[in-house]
């Protein structure tokens, strides 16, 4: 005797299963947005840090000060340089230690805030912020959202909070 049954899904088991898997995909979309503004939130700190990171180390080895050059407001930026006395434009790429382009602007972290310390130079014996005094780099996500703090201290050390 032959089997005339077919296996497989019919089309409604497909459909349904299709639909269920629409509503949860729904329902977990707001708390994956969190998720990615956090990821956001942390990667900005971190590039800032890095940044700084490289400045001081860039100003000790080559013997002459670094700066990190900061842009706040809506369209932050910020970029490390190595002229001395030319203040560089990060929204335009200008910001170069050698020719290594060093700059990071609001555009790669969409949703992320800035407040911004001061510019900060690095000075080339032993890597201290001068002028001498606590610089604070503020990130948060939205207007009153998660906020991520970045400070160099009088002696140099970077810290991320």
């Amino acid at each position: 005797m032959v089997n005339d049954r077919h296996s497989g899904f019919t089309l409604m088991e497909l459909m349904i299963t299709v639909s269920v898997l629409a509503i949860l995909a729904a329902l977990a979309l707001p708390s994956f947005q969190s998720v990615l503004d956090n990821r956001r939130l942390a990667g900005a700190a971190e590039n800032l840090f890095a940044d700084l990171q490289y400045a001081r180390s860039e100003s000790i080895k080559q013997n002459e000060e670094i700066r990190l050059q900061v842009t706040s407001g809506i369209n932050w930026c910020f970029g490390v340089d190595d002229e001395v006395g030319v203040s560089c434009d990060c929204n335009s790429n200008a910001c170069e230690v050698g020719d290594i382009l060093k700059n990071t602007t609001a555009s790669a972290y969409s949703n992320i805030q800035m407040s911004a310390g001061n510019v900060v130079e690095f000075e080339p014996r032993q890597g201290f912020p001068s002028p001498s005094a606590t610089y604070t780099y503020t990130f948060r996500i939205g207007a009153s959202g998660k906020v991520k703090t970045v400070t160099v201290n009088p002696i140099g050390r970077i810290k991320m909070d």
